[in-house]
């Protein structure tokens, strides 16, 4: 038996467990050379560890060990080629899904700077704000209906994934005033879009008026900003939540922004 080696043998070379090597031939993927029938051992050729290897190697690459047979060809010839193509696609799927996570990360930081900044202001202030892209949705519930609100921006949110977008983390309700009256939308900023469809809103560069509420005075801010009609044509009134680096869940502030052509 010097030709074969041992499942043991295989096991301390490659670094791979016993239990995974007996799971490979369960798939069929890696089928002994040869079964001692009184004693059940197993026992593998040398050149059976090069399977091993491509084994590790797909498992590395997150290609699935169902699909390994799609790799073998007549008299056993394993595709090589294949594996490092369909290994490259994957790898460059985890890196741009990584260089998403890293800009979600980013933005979320600037967000939180930026509403720390906020929070040190007294009530009222102003800020000049770039052009802005918001990704909406029509929005015809009162402002204080959470459970609605949060379904909704958890849709925007997946809706903004389909279109490959880079988010800000700043979400809310939108009301655009115009000749006919108003119109209300949930919000989600992102960044500026390849192709502009009807799921997104040009806000204008521009002084907002602001304003900080904190929850307890939604309904203040309901009264003064949502159920008033005294904003002239043009004019666009935003509403974010602000959350903190240390988010107490029944503190959560909101701000206020008021665009008004001139």
């Amino acid at each position: 038996m010097k030709e074969y080696l041992t499942i043991g043998d295989v096991s301390k070379l490659k670094g791979v467990s016993v239990k995974s090597l007996r799971y490979y031939a369960d798939l069929g993927i890696l089928v002994p050379a040869y079964i001692n029938k009184e004693t059940g051992y197993r026992y593998y050729k040398p050149h059976q560890l090069i399977i091993v290897d491509l084994i590790c190697f797909c498992i590395g690459l997150d290609i699935p060990l169902k699909n390994f047979h799609n790799y073998i060809k007549e008299n056993n010839v394993i595709d090589v080629e294949n594996i490092i193509a369909d290994g490259r696609v994957i790898t460059q799927q985890k890196i741009a899904e990584l260089t998403r996570n890293l800009c979600n990360i980013e933005s979320a930081s600037k967000y939180l700077t930026v509403n720390q900044e906020i929070n040190n202001h007294i009530k009222q202030y102003s800020h000049n704000y770039n052009e802005r892209f918001f990704l909406v949705k029509p929005w015809n519930h009162n402002c204080t209906d959470m459970s609605n609100f949060i379904t909704q921006i958890t849709n925007l949110y997946q809706k903004s994934k389909s279109y490959n977008l880079k988010i800000t983390y700043n979400h809310g309700i939108l009301r655009h005033f115009h000749k006919k009256g108003n119109e209300s939308f949930i919000f989600l900023e992102v960044n500026k879009p390849d192709v502009l469809t009807s799921d997104f809103m040009i806000i204008p560069k521009g002084i907002y008026a602001c304003e900080f509420f904190f929850n307890e005075n939604i309904f203040k801010a309901e009264e003064k900003y949502f159920k008033s009609n005294q904003f002239s044509n043009g004019s666009l009134v935003i509403t974010r939540e602000v959350y903190q680096a240390k988010i107490e869940s029944y503190t959560t502030p909101f701000e206020v922004q008021v665009f008004t052509l001139q």
